[in-house]
Formats: C-alpha cells, structure tokens, sequence
C-alpha cells in the first residue's frame, strides 16, 4: 500500500477546512457544549492527551491524565468557577447543578 498523502497532513488539512467552514455562510452553529459539560475545551484538551498516550501505548498515562484533570480542576476551573458565580450569582449556581463541571 502506498500512502499519497500522510495521515497527519490529512488531519491538518482538514482541521483548516473545518475552521473556514465555521466561519463562511456555511456554518451551522450549534449551541450545545455548554449543556453537557461546563468545560468543553477542557474536555477537548483532555481527549488529546488520551488519545496521545493510547498513541504512545503507555499505560502510566493514565497517571499523568490524572494528574490534568486534578491540575485543571483546582488551579483553573474552581477559581474560574468562583469568579463567575461572584459574576452571576445565583443563576450561575443553577446552572452548575443542572450541568456537570467535566462531563
């Protein structure tokens, strides 16, 4: 089998497109990140390092993805958390008992 273009090339290639789509007339916003997770990006950035150490066949990762969620949580998130409940009080309160802090 020969390969014409390498899968990390197709990956990129594809992540330009889906960033221009999202930004043309095509782009079919839709709001429902926030309604599963109150940190989608966190998320994502964990499923990267997952699949990174599936990648890496290591399971000793699984310490280390450990490790980031704990970091994340209580040096970036509950701090976050506290300003944006200072922010919006009560209502913000309400959400975070209906929507989960990771998932």
């Amino acid at each position: 089998m020969k390969n014409k273009v390498p899968p990390p090339i197709v990956l990129l290639l594809a992540g330009i497109a889906m960033w221009f789509v999202a930004h043309s007339d095509y782009a079919y916003p839709v709001a429902i990140p926030f309604a599963r997770t109150r940190n989608p990006m966190y998320v994502g950035l964990f499923l990267i390092l997952l699949a990174w150490g599936v990648w890496l066949q290591g399971l000793s990762n699984a310490a280390i993805l450990l490790i980031f969620v704990l970091w994340l949580t209580e040096l970036q998130i509950k701090p976050e958390e506290a300003a944006l409940e200072k922010l919006f009080g009560q209502s913000y309160v309400d959400y975070c008992e209906r929507v989960r802090r990771w998932l």
